[in-house]
């Protein structure tokens, strides 16, 4: 059902389409209706709970449109960098300078499906369209060293992007994109390992169409800092759904959750998943022997080498301490969250009990 990678944009902005044209809408994009098509609605239609799953994307796309603006007004940016752009059509719809140059950036088919849609559309500034495949490493740091000799300051977004990478993917991206001195600011949405498996619970109907998430680090600060990234702010989605009044469907089990667990636990609910905003630090932490890179908190990795080498135990030891993973971790978020639902449903009987 989901034949291509344009299917998948046009059902992003079938959920901008549709927040648009409620009443009370968050924001609106007029553009969305007609990037979506047919296509798009014929497929949530048929996908069970579909639209269950708009809640993320509706958010984010608030979130990163106040983030863009405040960047570029306060923060002195010339140069907008849109990674994996899909349908994005904030360089028609946002009040932005008509001096800022915004460079998109996706594959060819899906370029050309925009642009053949939004021909006749005016950009509020300079808008420059690039259809390449950013898995290609050499192709994509020739793209950052063209933008870096052109710009003063570049906000680098990449929006539902990395979710579907993976870990050592997201960190060579990382890793380009520091080695350009004018790449100040990169905004980004996360996720963690608790909402990546409370998505396969609640959202198993979905999964059969598109691409699973893979990128869900523990600790975002952890793994972003080793490569020369910095959290600047961090936006969390669940509070902002219940400031816009937009709430995933098991938002009952998050304020659940924040009032049973406490520390850690309680923020990790919270947290679950958000728009990040890095900036870029001066130098990426030092490399160890093996390229391994070592937190700039200054904690060690204790690996093991071979000579000319690493074992493979000392592979997995560092996958387990630098990216926070631990055999552990799973079944005990699993108990979480089965304590969480047994509260909650605790919680419902004594109150419908008192109603």
């Amino acid at each position: 059902m989901i034949a291509s990678v344009i299917d998948t944009a046009r059902w992003t902005a079938y959920y901008r389409a549709l927040e648009s044209e409620r009443s009370d809408a968050i924001f609106r994009d007029p553009y969305a209706r007609k990037l979506a098509g047919k296509r798009a609605e014929d497929v949530v239609r048929r996908i069970p709970r579909a639209r269950a799953s708009s809640w993320g994307i509706v958010l984010r796309t608030v979130v990163i449109d106040q983030k863009i603006l405040d960047a570029v007004q306060t923060q002195q940016v010339d140069t907008v960098l849109n990674l994996a752009c899909g349908l994005d059509t904030r360089p028609f719809r946002l009040p932005l300078p008509s001096t800022l140059a915004w460079i998109e950036v996706d594959l060819p088919e899906v370029i050309a499906y925009k642009g053949s849609i939004l021909t006749n559309d005016r950009v509020a500034c300079r808008l420059e369209s690039i259809g390449m495949d950013l898995s290609d490493s050499d192709a994509r740091r020739r793209l950052f060293a063209h933008v870096d000799g052109t710009a003063h300051r570049v906000l680098v977004v990449s929006e539902g992007f990395l979710l579907y990478l993976s870990a050592n993917t997201v960190a060579a991206l990382a890793r380009d994109l520091h080695a350009f001195p004018r790449f100040s600011y990169w905004m980004t949405d996360v996720t963690s390992p608790l909402l990546l498996r409370l998505d396969q619970v609640f959202g198993r109907p979905v999964q059969r169409w598109v691409s699973p998430m893979r990128f869900a680090p523990r600790d975002n600060r952890a793994f972003f800092e080793p490569y020369g990234w910095t959290i600047r702010d961090f936006r969390p989605l669940a509070v902002e759904g219940e400031r816009l009044h937009r709430e995933p469907p098991f938002a009952r089990l998050l304020r659940a959750g924040r009032i049973v667990l406490r520390g850690k636990w309680r923020d990790a609910f919270r947290d679950s998943s958000g728009v990040l905003l890095l900036e870029r630090s001066s130098q990426p932490a030092p490399v160890l022997p093996g390229g391994i890179r070592r937190h700039t908190t200054g904690t060690l990795l204790k690996l093991r080498h071979r000579h000319r080498g690493e074992s493979k135990e000392s592979i997995e030891e560092y996958r387990m301490e630098y990216t926070g993973w631990n055999p552990l971790v799973p079944a005990l978020e699993l108990l979480a969250v089965i304590l969480v639902i047994g509260a909650a449903i605790v919680i419902g009987r004594r109150l419908r009990q008192r109603g």
